[in-house]
């Protein structure tokens, strides 16, 4: 048995309708074969009567045969029997054809009743889907006209290109925007009209990546972090939040040449925020550090160091232990370090998010 299949009234009625015309177009096979077999049938009997007459022509014999005998026994003989005969053929052929023909329609009858049995008549809604700008990206099922059966759902999904993304959807018209994400779902409650909104990416470069060299990008709209290969501008990855390492550091009155010197980098981790949040956050972390090496009296330390002059000019420290470590119990996962030689040594760790 064939599964159902649903369809529109107005499709199951033009399948009828198609029905009825070769059922007509059947009928008139049959009538047009009848006439056929008629004139096959009126032909045979000509032929027969004419071979009877040529008959008893033939036997009389041609010597004892009058005029108008002879006349009509040559007739019979190289016209009107050929003739006869001739049409009776044609006939028949014509009877073979349109036998074959009855019979192929009567088999696609057949087909198309089937087929029209194993229709569901349902409500068909129409969905068209399109692209503001098909050179942004297009949708999955693509661009186009699809049937629904009524009060079934169809799921739409954007599929923007590279530097493009979805901004809204667009319902019959009117901006529609049942959830976030790339894929909708439309309730088929009549015929709609769907499109996809798409439009360009804004990024702004706020930093490069220290480890790989890799532009890092914020996405104003979305908010997120793309990386993105500084030469082709291929994206890398994308990140929710992105690391800091932000340093402050407090150093005798002589300046950085003097050896001795109390310096603090930490870890933060910042999210959602543009170039010009970066550095609001990277200034208020970096003076939140400073004050709080203040607080802790660390500038008052260096200027005993520098007074027994332990690490005046960097080299006792450096020959017996290579720098001077401390713990601080009170702030998360923070070492301080003073120390001058070294500079890559100078790193003290601890976390701590900005959002």
């Amino acid at each position: 048995m064939a599964e159902p299949r649903y369809v529109s009234r107005e499709e199951y009625e033009a399948e009828i309708a198609d029905l009825q015309r070769r059922r007509r177009e059947y009928n008139g096979k049959w009538d047009n074969l009848r006439r056929i077999v008629a004139n096959i049938r009126r032909w045979e009997r000509v032929i027969a009567d004419l071979e009877a007459r040529y008959g008893e022509l033939a036997r009389t014999g041609w010597l004892r045969l009058r005029g108008p005998e002879r006349r009509e026994y040559l007739q019979i003989r190289d016209t009107r029997l050929p003739r006869a005969r001739a049409y009776w053929m044609g006939w028949d052929t014509e009877r073979t054809s349109i036998i074959a023909e009855i019979k192929r329609e009567r088999e696609d009858i057949r087909t198309v009743e089937a087929a029209i049995a194993s229709k569901v008549v349902v409500v068909i809604y129409k969905l068209t889907i399109t692209v503001n700008n098909p050179e942004w990206g297009t949708t999955a099922p693509a661009p186009g006209s699809y049937d629904y059966v009524e009060k079934t759902t169809a799921s739409v999904t954007a599929i923007p290109k590279e530097g493009y993304t979805l901004d809204y959807w667009q319902l019959d018209g009117v901006e529609y925007v049942p959830h976030p994400g790339d894929t909708v779902n439309i309730l088929m409650d009549k015929n709609h009209t769907l499109t996809a909104i798409l439009k360009k990416i804004i990024e702004e470069l706020i930093a490069d990546e220290e480890c790989t060299g890799y532009d890092i990008f914020y996405d104003v709209e979305r908010k997120k972090y793309v990386v993105r290969d500084p030469k082709t501008k291929e994206k890398i990855r994308e990140e929710n939040k992105i690391c800091m390492e932000l340093t402050a550091s407090i150093e005798t009155s002589e300046g950085h040449e003097v050896p001795v010197v109390v310096e603090i980098t930490c870890t933060t981790y910042v999210k959602q925020m543009s170039l010009s949040e970066l550095v609001k956050a990277e200034k208020a972390v970096e003076e939140g550090l400073r004050k709080w090496l203040i607080e802790q009296g660390w500038e008052a330390l260096m200027h005993g160091f520098e007074k027994v002059g332990v690490a005046y000019n960097g080299e006792e420290h450096i020959k017996k232990a290579g720098r001077y470590t401390w713990f601080v119990h009170d702030y998360p996962r923070v070492n301080v370090l003073v120390e001058k030689k070294q500079p890559r040594e100078r790193t003290y760790k601890g976390e701590f998010t900005v959002e």
